[in-house]
């Protein structure tokens, strides 16, 4: 081949792809095309989500506040307790006042600002890793208590308003106030202004921080704090403030940072965390400047078309007074009423009640035409005393009215003692009580009743009895009436996981006093009494031994069957036991009405197994191996460690 077809040969071969060299070239012009696009792109990608984060944040905010308008435009009775320090007391009543004794409620709205949302649930998990706002901790939520008029102020009647995923990741600032509606000022109308700010988290060093303001509405004017914007979010409430009804007014209370402390007293005290409540909820009723929150108390109808009916004691009746008669009632607008609750009959020295409503008397006969909501008052009048009666009034040491009742006069050169009511003004667990008069101190039994007399319940506080199984633990405590003598009470058992391994229960003992005999001591003072332990009996050779714990039963049957799998069952009985047969096949006469909560049996057994059922539920297997095996009992199964 000549040397020129060589040359044209190689060119033709290079048509067919591209050198390295321009390879190169082209993918570095196309990466620079590449960063130039991105580079544009990027402040195009923020603006779109900086707007869509502003957005959501509107319409997020927007919704809670339609909420709120939502549940106080049609709302009544009104108040709204601002910055108050944990959690106020309520009744099923409404408010604990003595300035307001007789405002109900139905719901509240409460504005929290400090915790996580969710925080006062009762299922609130507690893990902040569970949900993306959690992890970013935001916080602002709005809660509905609801069932006020049923069962006082619940956390477990709480409900988070439009639910926890509809605040997304935005954290809320929130307040509420009431103050004169500036749209119609002349007019003198009350509204309720709600105003919120709204934050979208900013990621800095590793953590979110809430510092990028996407929403606001305020109804404050800067010029003039007192007075609120006729713009922003005011909910007017028109149909409260014109009707003339005081009970329909709006209310409100400040407290802050330097309150007059004597509004509590005055206004609403402090409530104390209840019984069974979860640990995060327990942390709101906490008393400090750092856990505020802003409640928003109403009365709410559940339809337009029908009308709730209450009936209630007047505050000054003898039978209850101002507890609820009967649970309310709804019916229909515009149609009449008739069918009254039963009143309980007058007590003596008072006249047959009678209903009232709006201060008015009530023709039961013709019924009320009902066109609102209508709360019944039942009244009971004292009786005028005849010339042999005598008023008697019975307080108790706050000075309330624990009964007032005529008795006869005692005849003149005679004497004649009061009846003393029945029941206890106190807590009849922890306090005795004694009637003395209240001018003198005489005992009621030596105080003769020959004019109006009044006796006050004098406060006598029981000794606690405290139980301790380790010396050190408090397990149980009782409360017992002075001069009790200890063979009269009822001893709890010991616990059995505080006994040592290698002992077992002797006796209980009094603490500092171990010499006494127990059942000899008679009470008179607060008394510890601690456990004294013997040395446990070595299992007998071929055997094992079975310990249970009854934490609960059923309450249709207490017995016990124990069985073997191949041979009559060898076994024996001790503990909380009186009644045991064995070497039998058996099927509900060992322990035959002898289970009961917190008792603990011990059966030894000789036989290659033993099948222990109780109450026909549980039932278990245990070998034969030389060991001693420890259960508890609860609701039909056992357990291997204490199901509490």
């Amino acid at each position: 081949m000549k040397r020129g077809d060589r040359m044209n040969n190689s060119k033709k071969k290079n048509l067919n792809g591209f050198t390295l060299v321009e390879l190169i070239v082209v993918i570095s012009i196309f990466g620079a095309i590449m960063v130039a696009i991105l580079n544009f792109l990027k402040p195009a990608n923020t603006i779109h989500d900086d707007t869509q984060a502003t957005m959501d944040a509107n319409l997020i905010s927007s919704g809670l506040i339609e909420y709120v308008d939502d549940e106080l435009r049609y709302a009544t009775n009104v108040l709204v307790i601002e910055d108050f320090k944990g959690v106020p007391k309520v009744s099923p009543k409404g408010i604990v006042s003595d300035e307001w004794p007789s405002l109900a409620f139905t719901n509240c709205i409460v504005i929290d600002n400090n915790n996580l949302r969710g925080y006062a649930l009762s299922d609130y998990s507690g893990d902040d890793t569970d949900r993306l706002d959690k992890r970013m901790g935001a916080t602002g939520c709005i809660y509905k208590v609801s069932k006020l008029d049923q069962g006082g102020f619940d956390f477990n009647n709480a409900t988070v308003a439009m639910g926890v995923d509809f605040y997304d990741k935005f954290m809320f600032d929130i307040s509420a106030s009431t103050n004169l509606n500036y749209t119609d000022a002349n007019k003198n109308l009350k509204a309720v202004n709600f105003n919120i700010t709204t934050y979208s988290p900013v990621y800095n060093n590793g953590t979110y921080e809430f510092t990028k303001k996407r929403f606001e509405r305020d109804t404050v004017k800067s010029a003039d704090t007192a007075q609120r914007k006729s713009t922003g979010n005011v909910i007017n409430l028109t149909n409260i403030n014109n009707a003339e009804r005081p009970d329909w007014n709006v209310r409100n209370l400040k407290f802050t940072t330097d309150m007059d402390e004597n509004l509590f007293g005055k206004y609403v005290e402090n409530a104390d965390a209840p019984a069974g409540c979860t640990p995060q909820q327990a942390k709101y009723y906490e008393v400090s400047d750092t856990n505020r929150y802003t409640y928003i108390f109403y009365q709410k109808k559940k339809s337009a078309k029908k009308c709730t009916l209450s009936f209630m004691y007047a505050d000054s009746s003898p039978v209850s007074p101002g507890a609820a008669v009967r649970d309310p009632i709804e019916i229909e607008k515009g149609s009449k009423f008739k069918l009254f609750p039963t009143a309980p009959a007058a007590p003596s020295g008072y006249d047959a009640p009678y209903w009232l409503a709006g201060g008015k008397k009530v023709d039961t006969t013709a019924g009320v035409e009902v066109n609102e909501d209508i709360t019944f008052v039942l009244v009971y009048n004292e009786k005028k005393p005849n010339a042999d009666q005598v008023w008697v009034t019975w307080l108790d040491e706050s000075g309330n009215v624990y009964q007032k009742n005529l008795e006869t006069k005692a005849a003149e050169g005679s004497f004649q003692s009061a009846t003393e009511p029945g029941g206890s003004p106190y807590d009849a667990d922890k306090f005795d009580h004694e009637w003395v008069e209240q001018s003198t101190g005489t005992k009621c039994s030596e105080v003769n009743i020959n004019g109006p007399k009044t006796f006050v319940a004098k406060k006598i506080a029981k000794p606690k009895l405290t139980f301790s199984t380790n010396g050190t633990d408090v397990d149980s405590e009782i409360y017992v009436s002075k001069g009790t003598k200890m063979s009269a009470v009822t001893i709890p058992n010991a616990v059995p996981s505080k006994i040592p391994s290698d002992k077992i229960f002797d006796k209980w003992v009094i603490d500092g006093k171990e010499s006494e005999k127990i059942e000899d001591y008679t009470v008179n003072e607060d008394t510890k009494f601690k456990c004294v332990f013997k040395d446990k009996p070595p299992i007998p050779s071929g055997s094992s031994v079975v310990k249970i714990h009854v934490k609960s039963i059923f309450s249709y049957n207490n017995n016990a069957a124990v069985t073997c799998s191949n041979q009559a069952a060898d076994f024996s009985v001790s503990g909380d036991a009186t009644v045991a047969r064995h070497k039998g096949n058996h099927y509900g006469d060992i322990l035959v009405n002898q289970l009961g909560e917190n008792r603990n049996f011990e059966f030894t057994f000789y036989t290659p197994d033993i099948t222990i059922q109780l109450q026909w539920a549980g039932a278990r297997k245990f070998e034969n191996n030389g060991s001693v095996y420890e259960v508890w009992y609860k609701d039909g199964n056992f357990y291997d460690t204490d199901p509490g």
